[in-house]
């Protein structure tokens, strides 16, 4: 009960929403959804959402990587210029490579890696299926098949419960590190900014259209997940997939689901 006090902590009121766009490649842009949280797309094989948050007084937290080592340099890299000093802590919120396929380049940089145990030991027992699965989806796209072919399944190294979540202590703030549920995958988690009242909430909320590779949910748990996460006093969603939105993103991903 102590963590869903927490969850439901005060905050401040909402943020204004800046929309200039940094393209960091034809594939790689970001922008700013809050003031103090960044979303990073990356658009090959298909659009993945990353979220970069300015703690205050404390360090960059990543959460998730692009889809590869390479395009996470290049992330690193315009993170060192536009925060010169400022130190890095990552998180994966599930095994899948949209949001791990970067890992390689933030441990050969020694940026401390958070997920969970359950991450942790599917991305070495399920990761090469899972990829295997992938790139027969793009046997049509040879050059970016191969991309992913050699892009090395790297698990977080700082692993907790996946039942118990994970409060992180950043500068002065306190972010949460949320198991509602298995749903996209059976150890997405989600990340709760209080201050900010920002879910970012991975592979469990989506904002596109259809619901995707679905061929490693557990669809039949998924909804009691996203009821879960309606309890939060939400104003920002960001989803895995998709354009970021409010709360009506939980909804929509809900009605997909309906259709499975």
């Amino acid at each position: 009960m102590l963590l869903l006090a927490l969850l439901l902590a005060a905050s401040p009121g909402p943020m204004s929403v800046p929309e200039t766009r940094v393209e960091l490649s034809a594939e790689l842009s970001l922008r700013a959804v809050t003031p103090r949280v960044l979303l990073v797309t990356h658009t090959s094989p298909w659009p993945s959402n990353s979220v970069v948050v300015d703690v205050t007084e404390g360090p960059l937290l990543l959460i998730d990587t692009p889809w590869t080592p390479a395009a996470t340099e290049l992330l690193l890299g315009w993170l060192e210029r536009r925060f010169p000093g400022r130190k890095l802590v990552a998180l994966s919120t599930h095994f899948h490579l949209e949001a791990t396929g970067g890992n390689a380049a933030l441990r050969a940089r020694k940026i401390p890696l958070y997920g969970s145990e359950a991450t942790i030991a599917l991305v070495a027992s399920r990761g090469p299926a899972s990829r295997a699965a992938l790139l027969k989806r793009l046997a049509d796209r040879p050059r970016v098949e191969a991309e992913l072919a050699a892009v090395p399944l790297v698990a977080p190294e700082l692993g907790f419960p996946l039942a118990l979540g994970l409060e992180l202590a950043l500068g002065q703030e306190k972010i949460l590190v949320i198991f509602a549920g298995p749903g996209h995958s059976p150890d997405n988690v989600v990340v709760w900014l209080p201050r900010d009242k920002v879910l970012v909430a991975g592979g469990l909320v989506t904002g596109d259209e259809a619901l995707g590779d679905a061929a490693e949910a557990e669809l039949a748990r998924w909804p009691a997940a996203l009821a879960t996460l309606s309890a939060l006093p939400l104003e920002v969603v960001i989803p895995g997939h998709g354009e970021p939105g409010n709360r009506e993103l939980l909804t929509h991903t809900l009605r997909l689901l309906q259709t499975q």
